[in-house]
C-alpha cells in the first residue's frame, strides 16, 4: 500500500506480529501540493501524449482514446480538486474530502485509475500507451466494477437500515441529509447497474452477483458464442465509465432511461465520509472495549507509538484518528479488525479492502480473470482443458452415464418432506475435493478440525465414515495428491419459507501415506481427518464470511469459512440428517 509499510523488526517485543507503520500519516499534512504534483506529473504526460497525436499518423481510436484521457484529467480530476480547495470553507471538511477522492488514496493511484478505465497498458519501463482491448476484456472489467456497485447498494441498504431503525450511526450530517444523499446514490447506482447489463440478466447480478462470471470455463464459453452480459452499447463504445466518472466528480448528472429524463443532485463524496461514519461508530461505540479489536490495533504504529497505545490513554483520539487516515489504509485497518473479531461483532459492511477480507479475495479472481482475457479463445480453451486434465487425473474413479442410470429428479430423496437430496457426478462440479491450493491444504484441514466442538469430532467422524462406506467405493470421487481423499459431493435443495434453498455439501476424508500430516500436534494423532466443504447459490450471511466461490451444474454457489459457528452446526445438523437416510445411495 502507498501509505503503509510492514515490518517485523523496528520493534522488538512485537516478535510475533508484522508491525504496519503509517509512514506517511501526519498531524494535520497539506495534501493540496501532493495532489496538485500527482495532477500536474500526469498533465504533463498528456500533452506529450496529444503532441504526438498532433504530428504523427496515429489511427482514430488511438486518438480519440487519449482525448478521452485528456479530458478525464481536465473536467473530471482536476475541476474536483478545484473545487475541494476554492469552494468548500471548512477546512475539516475539505481535509476529508480530500483523503476520499478517488484515486488519489486508492492503490496505484492514478497509474491504476487510468489504466483500468481507459484502454492503455504499462510499458516495460514504465510508459502509459494506447492498447486495444477485446470486447472479453471490456466485459470482465465492466463486471468488476458491477460488482463493486452492487456492495456499495448493499452499503447503502445497511446504512439507510441504520437511519430508519432509530439508532443512527454519528454523523456530521443531519439525518435528513443522509436519508436524501442514500436515496439519491441507491437510486444512481441502480440505474448504471440497468444501463451496463442486458435485461436477461440485470435480476442476476443485481441482486446475487455472480462470482463464476471471473472463471474461465465461464470467460471461455462467453468469449465463444460472442454471448455477453454486459449491453453492446457499454460493450462496444465503452462509455460506461462516463457514469462513473460523473457520479465521482460531478455535483449533478442528467440521464435520459426508457424515454424518461432524469436528473439527480449529489456529492459523492460525502456518501463516502457517511460509509467511514458508520464504521467508526461501529468500531467506537460496538467495539468499544473489544480485546479482538485491539489486538489488531497494536499492529498499527503512527510515529514510535502503537494505535492501541494513543487510544488506551486518550481514548476521544480514536475517532480523530481514524477520520485522518488515507482511504485505502482506512478501509485496511477495519477489515483487519472485522476478520479478527467473533462473527456475531462483525460490521454489516463489507469495508471493500484490497488487502484483508472476502472483498480481497475477489480481488484476486478478478486479476487473475483479466489477464486470462487478454488471450485468444484457442489460448483460454487449452488452458481450461489443462485445468480439467488437471482435475481429471487425480480422480480415480468417475461413474460413466448409462442407460439403465436414472435421471436427477429420479434421485432426488424427499426428506421430512423439506429436503431433496441427490449424489453430485464428477462432472457436474468444477472442483469436488477439499482445497486447491497444495501448499495450503494442511493449514485449512487443521482449522477446519479446530472448528468443530471437541465433543462433536468423534461422532462427526463416525457419521462420515459411515456414509463413504454405505455410499461404496464407485460412487466416490477420490484423489491422490496432496492427500489421499474420499468424498462424496450432495446436493441440498430445502424448502423454506421464503423459497427453495440450494445447498451443497461434500464430505470425505483425508490421509497421508505414513500417517502423519505435518500440521501440528493436533493433527498428528489421526491418521484418517474427516472433512467438509459447504456451500449455497444465495449468500446466507448468517453463515458468515465466504472464502471462494465453486460451480455446481453451470451455477455459481458462495463457499464458507469451516470455522463460522452457523456452519459447523448446519453441517453437523445436515450430516446426521443424510447418515439416516440409507436411501440415497439405493439404485
Amino acid at each position: 500500500m502507498e501509505s503503509a509499510h510492514i515490518s517485523s523488526s523496528r520493534r522488538k517485543e512485537k516478535k510475533l506480529v508484522d508491525l504496519i507503520y503509517l509512514d506517511k500519516y501526519q498531524e494535520g499534512i497539506d495534501l493540496k501540493p501532493i495532489y496538485q504534483s500527482k495532477i500536474n506529473t500526469w498533465l504533463d504526460w498528456m500533452n506529450n501524449k496529444l503532441d504526438k497525436v498532433a504530428f504523427e499518423n496515429l489511427g482514430n481510436k488511438e486518438q480519440e482514446e487519449y482525448f478521452v484521457v485528456n479530458h478525464f484529467l481536465r473536467h473530471f480530476l482536476l475541476s474536483r480538486f478545484q473545487w475541494i480547495l476554492e469552494s468548500v470553507s471548512n477546512e475539516k471538511l475539505r481535509q476529508r474530502y480530500l483523503l476520499v477522492l478517488p484515486p488519489f488514496t486508492q492503490q496505484g493511484t492514478i497509474k491504476n485509475f487510468l489504466l483500468h478505465f481507459f484502454c492503455l497498458k504499462e510499458l516495460k519501463h514504465g510508459e502509459l500507451a494506447y492498447c486495444s482491448l477485446n470486447n472479453s476484456e471490456k466485459e470482465i472489467r465492466i463486471l468488476w466494477d458491477i460488482y463493486k456497485l452492487v456492495k456499495t447498494i448493499d452499503t447503502v441498504a445497511v446504512l439507510k437500515k441504520s437511519v430508519a431503525g432509530g439508532n443512527p450511526f454519528q454523523s456530521q450530517f443531519s439525518a435528513e441529509y443522509i436519508d436524501k444523499t442514500l436515496n439519491t446514490v441507491e437510486e444512481m447506482l441502480n440505474l448504471l447497474v440497468r444501463i451496463c447489463v442486458k435485461n436477461e440478466h440485470y435480476e442476476g447480478i443485481r441482486y446475487q452477483f455472480p462470482l463464476g462470471v471471473f472463471k474461465p470455463e465461464t470467460i471461455l464459453n462467453r468469449k465463444e458464442n460472442h454471448s455477453y452480459l454486459i449491453n453492446s452499447v457499454a460493450l462496444e463504445k465503452f462509455d460506461y465509465r462516463n457514469y462513473f466518472f460523473h457520479i465521482y466528480y460531478k455535483p449533478s448528472m442528467k440521464a435520459r432511461y426508457r424515454g424518461k429524463d432524469l436528473s439527480f443532485r449529489y456529492n459523492y463524496l460525502d456518501f463516502e465520509i457517511m460509509r467511514q461514519e458508520f464504521l467508526i461508530d461501529w468500531l467506537n461505540s460496538r467495539l468499544k472495549n473489544n480485546s479482538k479489536k485491539m489486538s489488531v490495533l497494536e499492529q498499527y504504529m503512527l510515529g514510535n507509538r502503537s494505535f492501541r497505545e494513543i487510544v488506551k490513554q486518550t481514548p476521544e483520539k480514536e475517532i480523530q484518528l481514524l477520520k485522518k487516515l488515507p482511504y485505502e489504509v482506512f478501509n485496511d485497518l477495519v477489515a483487519h479488525v472485522n476478520e479478527t473479531v467473533d462473527r456475531e461483532d462483525r460490521a454489516e459492511i463489507d469495508p471493500l479492502s484490497q488487502a484483508k477480507g472476502e472483498f480481497s479475495q475477489q480481488l484476486k479472481l478478478f486479476r487473475k480473470a483479466k489477464e486470462l482475457t487478454k488471450k485468444s479463445t484457442q489460448a483460454i480453451r487449452e488452458y481450461v482443458g489443462t485445468m480439467k486434465e488437471s482435475i481429471n487425473k487425480t480422480i480415480n474413479v468417475v461413474i460413466p452415464r448409462t442407460q439403465t442410470e436414472k435421471e436427477p429428479e429420479k434421485q432426488q430423496l424427499e426428506l421430512e418432506s423439506n429436503f431433496q437430496l441427490r449424489l453430485l457426478k464428477a462432472e457436474e462440479i468444477n472442483f469436488p475435493f477439499f482445497h486447491q491450493e497444495d501448499h495450503e491444504y494442511p493449514e485449512h484441514l487443521g482449522l477446519l478440525k479446530s472448528s468443530i466442538p471437541a465433543e462433536k469430532q468423534e461422532e462427526f467422524k463416525n457419521n462420515v465414515d459411515s456414509l463413504l462406506n454405505s455410499a461404496g467405493e464407485e460412487r466416490l470421487l477420490s484423489r491422490n495428491s496432496p492427500m489421499r481423499e474420499r468424498v462424496l459431493p450432495i446436493l441440498v435443495k430445502e424448502k423454506t419459507k421464503y423459497g427453495t434453498s440450494m445447498q451443497f455439501l461434500i464430505l470425505g476424508t483425508s490421509s497421508s501415506d505414513n500417517g502423519e500430516l505435518n500440521t501440528g500436534e493436533a493433527l498428528a494423532a489421526s491418521r484418517t481427518i474427516p472433512f467438509f466443504v459447504y456451500g449455497s447459490k444465495v449468500r446466507n450471511f448468517e453463515m458468515g464470511e465466504t472464502v471462494e466461490s465453486r460451480t455446481i451444474m453451470e451455477k455459481s454457489f458462495h463457499v464458507y469459512h469451516p470455522a463460522s459457528p452457523e456452519v459447523v452446526k448446519r453441517v453437523l445438523f445436515l450430516v446426521d440428517m443424510v447418515s439416516k437416510n440409507e436411501s440415497l445411495f439405493a439404485g
